[in-house]
């Protein structure tokens, strides 16, 4: 098994169209972990907010398709504001919503991409670059976080035997489980991939990176 680093330079040369899919929690679930500096609504609204920058950017980036599954109705509706597909969530885990999802991707001839709804610097030339990296012969495509534990990207072609394994770790072990099917892993880097809100301390980096994001992002809206 090979693993291939890859930066923003592939061709084009995947047959199939793609489809994103950003899975969301409930709204009033999302971001727990942010509970120590963040109040619910405020925790609600950089849910949202960020999924939207996401949506926009794969809208942009003109895949195939652009799915959001899960997160309610709020979700729902400013989805299709956008011109993006909700599909409801009706598993009981992240890895098992993915992998009904890829599965309705596939069977749709469309090779599925995983992006999480908190990437809150990412743009759509990454997202279009990652999409071109999956060469003929690669089995999948994927981009940790920074730390290098994560995944923040996860690209397929349809039909793949591979299925997500999302958690803690999950970079390793999607490395490892690709290598046990015998599939070709091409490893994408970029910033705005890379870059996700999980902690109290990535909303500090956010307002490094970009000073006054976070004062944005936490502005509850109208729904």
């Amino acid at each position: 098994m090979r693993v291939q680093a890859l930066e923003d330079e592939a061709p084009a040369v995947t047959t199939a169209p793609v489809a994103a899919i950003i899975p969301m929690k409930p709204l009033e679930a999302a971001k727990s972990r942010l509970a120590p500096k963040l109040s619910q609504g405020q925790r609600q609204a950089l849910a949202l907010n960020v999924m939207e920058h996401v949506v926009r950017n794969a809208l942009r980036a003109s895949l195939g398709a652009v799915w959001v599954v899960g997160g309610g109705p709020v979700v729902r509706s400013l989805v299709q504001q956008h011109g993006a597909q909700w599909h409801e969530d009706e598993t009981s885990d992240l890895n098992s919503c993915l992998a009904v999802s890829f599965e309705m991707a596939s069977q749709q001839g469309l090779a599925p991409l995983y992006l999480p709804g908190d990437l809150a610097l990412v743009d759509w030339p990454e997202i279009q670059s990652l999409t071109r990296s999956l060469r003929p012969g690669t089995g999948l495509v994927i981009s940790a976080d920074e730390r290098n534990e994560g995944t923040n990207a996860l690209h397929i072609p349809p039909g793949s035997p591979f299925r997500p394994l999302l958690g803690p770790g999950s970079f390793r072990r999607h490395v490892d489980s690709a290598a046990a099917l015998g599939l070709e892993t091409a490893i994408y880097n970029s910033p705005g991939l890379a870059f996700d809100l999980d902690t109290p301390a990535d909303l500090e980096e956010l307002e490094k990176r970009s000073p006054g994001a976070l004062e944005t992002l936490v502005q509850e809206r109208v729904t």
